[in-house]
């Protein structure tokens, strides 16, 4: 994809301590100054991704700061620790620690410091249970596709991924994957959040997101689709985003 107009700043420690997943890339408008900026956060199902992840038609997450920047956005694209090197406190950790470093290092980009979060999928699970937490004083949040009730994810889970990915992160009980679902915290959000999911997304997804944030639905859109296809001819998400976005 053309980059003119976007500058680029790639792998920021966000903490000092060398590790890779500790890191992020910027993609700023540029001759801009007091823009919006979007902390994105990708998926992977908690043990997987990053965000030099690359796909050939799109560049995946990178592409997607790309095509905000374009729109005057900026776009923070990070990496966090996954399991097994870390648990779900420790992601959410990470994001905080994040977030608070681009807060941190807004006079200096020339941003905004009200921080939008975005997230997808797990990442969407991440930065929507912050949002219930009120840790952080952010703008808005942006999920697509994301996990918003681990119960209802069990349910309709094989059992090769429970024992895989859910007990090991959220336990095995219905009260111990309450702790850590957004959903129940959901009456605790302050801050704008726009849900967007797939018509062929995973059914709790689509199903959660519908029932507690009357999420989007995007017809013949997959779980990938949401990311996949920000920036290509047949993009419905970014409008989408842009309505969440503020730019002045």
């Amino acid at each position: 994809m053309n980059r003119d107009g976007v500058k680029i700043i790639r792998d920021i420690a966000y903490v000092d301590d060398n590790n890779p997943k500790h890191k992020l890339d910027l993609y700023l408008p540029k001759d801009k100054t007091n823009y919006p900026m979007v902390y994105f956060v990708h998926g992977g199902n908690w043990d997987g991704g990053d965000k030099n992840f690359y796909q050939w038609i799109t560049g995946l997450y990178g592409n997607i700061g790309i095509v905000l920047a374009k729109q005057g956005i900026g776009v923070a694209v990070v990496n966090y620790r996954l399991y097994p090197q870390t648990n779900v406190e420790g992601m959410l950790e990470d994001v905080i620690q994040g977030v608070e470093y681009i807060m941190d290092h807004a006079s200096e980009y020339g941003y905004n410091p009200k921080i939008y979060l975005m997230g997808h999928s797990a990442g969407g699970h991440l930065v929507t249970f912050l949002a219930t937490q009120s840790k952080l004083d952010i703008a808005a949040v942006v999920a697509l596709s994301p996990v918003l009730d681990v119960p209802a994810m069990t349910s309709k889970s094989e059992d090769d991924y429970k024992e895989r990915i859910i007990y090991p992160l959220f336990g095995k009980t219905t009260g111990e994957q309450k702790k850590f679902s957004p959903s129940t915290y959901w009456s605790n959000i302050k801050v704008p959040v726009c849900v967007m999911v797939g018509e062929y997304d995973h059914g709790h997804v689509r199903e959660m997101g519908v029932l507690l944030a009357q999420a989007k639905v995007f017809p013949e859109y997959s779980h990938t689709d949401l990311v996949v296809k920000i920036g290509s001819n047949n993009d419905l998400v970014t409008p989408e985003i842009l309505k969440c976005v503020r730019v002045s």
